[in-house]
């Protein structure tokens, strides 16, 4: 079996932080850090669910967190028997105050979880045939933020150059620049396929859903900038120019969305061989905010492990 966990889980990965079982949490200012939570789920130990094979539930996360922001990873739970799990992770970044470097410091984090089920498939003979799976997702998704209006202003920084440029005289280039953004993202992916595990051959099946995505951004640029001539006679070319561009776009606070991603896998059968079924769903969060003044934040979250919110592996058909 290989596995399609993004990231490390073994216990040796890298860590700066106390683990708990199941569950990383980031909250750090000033460095990146990076955390990796190996999180090694129940495994099916007695009757599988009707029509379906016996099922291994494994877990992986993994955070980061830079400046002024911070990754939540939430414990992911597995039932191999019911296929029910739950898993959920937050990302969210704020400008620095004062103390902290205000708001020269770039805040970003990013947060990630995968749960991913195995199978092993006992072939129904020789020839054409396959398997049917099915994930219900009822996902819970919001993206918040703290940007614009009252003291949240984008501040402005002042540059001058002056240089000698001979027949002008000396050249003086002043640039007042106002530059920010934040941005805030979400995303949902499922896979699956079938190894034949004797010959290493990959079943796959391309089908209609292509993920839950979610972003919320805004880029804010106001400049000025003014040439001046030292030389009297060509003082007629001192010149300026201004630029201005405000671009956002923000969805729904807070969606709440059941979907059911399903695959026919074509798999050509030989009695004799060993095949397994790999699937997954990940998770994914990220949180950006750039000079923004103190105070301004931006939060993305992704859960299906509160209330109804979950995910569930139906019982998987083999024809």
């Amino acid at each position: 079996m290989r596995s399609i966990l993004p990231f490390p889980t073994d216990s040796a990965s890298r860590s700066t932080a106390a683990r708990r079982p199941g569950r990383a949490r980031l909250a750090i200012a000033g460095v990146a850090i990076w955390v990796v939570a190996t999180l090694l789920l129940a495994t099916a130990s007695g009757a599988p669910a009707s029509g379906s094979p016996s099922v291994t539930f494994t877990g992986g996360a993994r955070a980061s967190a830079a400046n002024c922001s911070w990754a939540v990873l939430a414990p992911i739970h597995a039932n191999a028997t019911s296929g029910l799990a739950h898993l959920g992770d937050q990302a969210g970044a704020r400008t620095c105050g004062a103390a902290r470097g205000g708001h020269t410091k770039v805040s970003s984090s990013s947060a990630s979880e995968t749960l991913q089920a195995v199978a092993p498939l006992v072939p129904p003979g020789n020839g054409s045939g396959g398997v049917n799976l099915t994930w219900a997702l009822w996902i819970s998704t919001s993206i918040t933020d703290g940007f614009f209006g009252g003291s949240h202003a984008c501040p402005a920084t002042k540059y001058r150059q002056v240089y000698y440029s001979g027949t002008y005289g000396w050249t003086s280039t002043t640039t007042e620049l106002a530059d920010c953004s934040f941005r805030a993202a979400l995303g949902v992916t499922v896979g699956a396929y079938v190894e034949d595990l004797t010959t290493s051959n990959y079943f796959w099946d391309y089908f209609s859903w292509s993920g839950l995505s979610r972003t919320a951004s805004a880029t804010y640029d106001n400049a000025t900038q003014w040439w001046n001539y030292s030389n009297p006679s060509y003082w007629s070319l001192n010149s300026s120019s201004h630029w201005f561009s405000n671009v956002s776009s923000f969805p729904a606070a807070t969606v709440d969305v059941p979907y059911h991603p399903a695959w026919t896998i074509n798999v050509s059968w030989h009695a004799k061989h060993h095949y397994e079924l790999v699937t997954w769903v990940t998770i994914t969060t990220s949180a950006l905010a750039t000079q923004w003044q103190a105070g301004s934040n931006v939060v993305a979250s992704v859960s299906m492990n509160h209330g109804g919110a979950h995910a569930r592996l139906l019982p998987v058909v083999v024809w």
